[in-house]
């Protein structure tokens, strides 16, 4: 719960009216299966594609090497084991209204690759496209739970958001820069 806290006068003493408001607090990733899901697509895309550096001023410092930045999601009613979720990604993507599909496997899948863009319309786009008050009600319509980041993310940590990618998508956008990266090297 949050307070907010009105001053009020009342003969010469200062009375103080508390009203209590419900608070929208950031819930656990876990919260539902679906979420954990969304959650660990986003932060497995993050690694993959290499953007966690970025994110040392995106969100909230729990720790010295950890960013929890918020993520609203929302039912998709016209695709049903669908979702839409908002948040943010560093530039040049900023913030982003983005479809997620569930798969039969439980893997939540992300539409729209970074390297293609979001453009003003499709399954995915940046919310600069949207009216201000439509952002601010599809948040307020939305669950709010929040993403990690780990700026410095452990070996293992990327690796296994490269084995995921692969199961998700049937690549991984670090390793074909790896192969890339030697291809160039031969």
């Amino acid at each position: 719960m949050k307070s907010l806290i009105i001053p009020h006068r009342t003969k010469g003493a200062l009375v103080l009216l508390v009203l209590i408001a419900l608070k929208v607090s950031a819930q656990a990733p876990s919260a539902s299966p679906n979420n954990a899901a969304i959650v660990e697509a986003i932060e497995d895309e993050i690694y993959d594609y290499g953007l966690q550096g970025e994110y040392q001023d995106i969100g909230t410092a729990t720790a010295k090497n950890i960013r929890h930045v918020n993520l609203y999601v929302l039912p998709n009613s016209k695709q049903p084991g669908s979702f839409n979720v908002i948040y943010k990604l560093p530039p040049p993507y900023g913030e982003i209204y983005r479809m997620v599909r569930m798969n039969d496997d439980g893997l939540a899948f992300l539409y729209t690759r970074p390297e293609h863009g979001f453009r003003s319309s499709g399954p995915a786009f940046s919310t600069v496209y949207l009216d201000d008050d439509q952002v601010c009600k599809l948040k307020a319509d939305a669950t709010k739970i929040y993403f990690e980041v780990q700026v410095e993310p452990t070996m293992d940590r990327v690796e296994q958001a490269i084995a995921r990618q692969r199961r998700r998508y049937g690549y991984s956008a670090l390793e074909e820069t790896r192969v890339g990266k030697h291809r160039k090297q031969e």
